[in-house]
């Protein structure tokens, strides 16, 4: 009951800022078993799923877990509100795609919210980050023990993507009740509820999902 002014201040960074555009846990399954599936399939060779629906769904979990990678290491970098040489940018009023070349002046229009940048969906179709930016994305593939060769057969299933590491709230409203928080709030498709009520809780942190 006396949070309100602390909930108040991190509503406010939301509105300003955005938030890490995490997928959220239900995406990997009770326990992160769709990640395990998935390994076992797409990395160490194991059988397929039968159902074509499985199928998509490990190939997509696995692809959202690369990208909770690479999002959770530019964050703890201090790297989320700002470009990177090599950045594929996203403009935020037409959704098209661009290369950061100029790292410092493309930071500048992140700041205004005019761009921000993306981070990979993998896939075989899709496009590449570069120079610093990229380094990073295929560090991140090595780690996985995965390469754009061994990614050919998910043309099908998971051509690959790219998605915004961060997106901002519309309409943020809270109501407190006694113990009991109210939130209001709009996201684009594809993004979490769940991940803005985490950053504003901190409760139950996500498990790691690693290799």
């Amino acid at each position: 009951e006396d949070s309100a002014p602390t909930l108040s201040s991190l509503i406010s960074i939301l509105e300003r800022d955005g938030l890490p555009n995490y997928f959220g846990a239900q995406r990997f399954g009770i326990d992160g078993q769709n990640i395990q599936r998935a390994v076992r399939w797409l990395i160490e060779g194991g059988r397929a799923p039968k159902a074509p629906f499985q199928r998509k769904m490990l190939a997509s979990a696995l692809q959202s877990a690369l990208f909770n990678q690479l999002l959770g290491e530019r964050l703890q970098r201090g790297d989320l509100h700002r470009a990177l040489h090599g950045d594929l940018m996203r403009k935020e009023e037409t959704g098209g795609l661009f290369v950061a070349e100029d790292a410092e002046q493309e930071t500048q229009r992140v700041e205004r919210w005019e761009t921000s940048p993306t981070g990979p969906m993998f896939g075989p179709k899709m496009r590449e980050a570069e120079h610093e930016a990229g380094t990073r994305e295929q560090e991140i593939l090595k780690h996985w023990g995965l390469s754009h060769d061994s990614m050919g057969a998910w043309r099908k299933i998971a051509p690959g993507t790219r998605r915004p590491l961060r997106v901002r709230p519309g309409h943020l409203r809270w109501k407190q009740i006694a113990d009991q928080l109210e939130l209001s709030f709009d996201l684009p498709a594809g993004s979490y509820a769940t991940t803005l009520v985490r950053e504003i809780t901190k409760h139950t942190p996500e498990p790691p999902i690693t290799p």
